[in-house]
C-alpha cells in the first residue's frame, strides 16, 4: 500500500512507509477539490433552475396567449439535431 501511495502521489522519503503528514496533505487537497467541485455544481444547478423557471414562464405565457386567441399552441417539430428530453439523462426535479 505504501508503494501505491508513493507511486500515485510521489510523496514520502520511501515507498516502504507512509508519513501521516503526507496523508494529511493528500486528504486536504482532496477536500479542497471536492469543495470546489461542489461549489461549481451548485452554481450550475442554480443557473439551470433559473433557466427552467424562465422557460416555464415563457411556456405559460404562450399557453395564455393561445387561449386568448382561441388557438392551440403546438411546439415546433423536432429535427434530428434537437435532443429529446429522454436523452438528457437528468432526473426529474423533486
Amino acid at each position: 500500500m505504501a508503494q501505491d501511495f508513493h507511486t500515485a502521489f510521489g510523496l514520502g522519503e520511501s515507498d516502504l512507509l507512509i508519513n501521516s503528514i503526507d496523508i494529511d496533505g493528500v486528504n486536504l487537497a482532496a477536500v479542497k477539490a471536492l469543495a470546489e467541485r461542489t461549489e461549481r455544481l451548485s452554481r450550475e444547478n442554480a443557473e439551470m433552475r433559473a433557466r427552467l423557471e424562465r422557460l416555464e414562464a415563457r411556456l405559460e405565457s404562450l399557453d395564455n396567449q393561445s387561449e386568448s386567441e382561441g388557438t392551440e399552441f403546438r411546439p415546433a417539430a423536432r429535427d434530428a439535431s434537437t435532443p429529446s428530453p429522454e436523452s438528457w439523462g437528468a432526473p426529474d426535479p423533486p
